[in-house]
C-alpha cells in the first residue's frame, strides 16, 4: 500500500512487532502480535496499545491520535512481512469491537484491490468462511497468501 507508515521494530522470533503512533494525543506505543491459534497453522493478529505503566496491551483503547489510516497501514504492512517470513501460514483477525470489524472491513475495501494481488482474504458470516465481499459485514477476517 502507498500509504505511509510508522517505523516498526521486530522480535528476533518476528512475532511481535512495535511502533509509535505520532498524533495529537501525543507518542503512542502499539504492538502487534501473532498467535498459533490453531495447529494448521492460523495465527491470530492481536494489535493494541501498550500500556505505559504496566506494559499491558489493549485492544480496547481508543487512542484518537489522528492516525488511524498511517497506523492500519503500518499493521497491514506488518501482516504483510509476517507472511512473507511464514508463508504457509494464515492470519485471523477480528476487531474487539463491532465499529472495529467495520473499520477493517473498510480498509480492506478501500484497498482491497492491491491487497488481493497478494492475499486471499475471507470474511466469517455467523456460519462459515466466504471470500471477501467487499459490500458485506462479516465478524472476522482471515488471510493467507496466495
Amino acid at each position: 500500500m502507498k500509504i505511509e507508515r510508522y517505523d516498526v521494530t521486530i522480535s528476533t522470533d518476528q512475532t511481535e512487532y512495535r511502533f509509535i503512533s505520532e498524533g495529537r494525543q501525543g507518542r503512542i506505543l502499539k504492538k502487534v502480535r501473532f498467535t498459533l491459534i490453531h495447529s494448521s497453522g492460523v495465527y491470530n493478529l492481536g494489535f493494541g496499545d501498550v500500556n505505559p505503566l504496566t506494559g499491558q496491551v489493549s485492544d480496547l483503547d481508543v487512542s484518537d491520535n489522528g492516525d488511524t489510516q498511517k497506523v492500519l497501514a503500518t499493521v497491514a504492512g506488518i501482516a504483510l512481512n509476517f507472511l512473507h517470513h511464514n508463508p504457509e501460514a494464515s492470519l485471523y483477525a477480528k476487531g474487539s469491537t463491532p465499529s472495529r470489524d467495520r473499520l477493517y472491513r473498510m480498509g480492506l475495501t478501500r484497498h482491497y484491490e492491491e491487497i488481493s494481488q497478494f492475499l486471499e482474504v475471507y470474511g466469517w458470516t455467523s456460519k462459515e468462511w466466504e471470500p471477501f465481499n467487499q459490500g458485506k459485514n462479516y465478524e472476522a477476517f482471515l488471510a493467507k497468501p496466495k
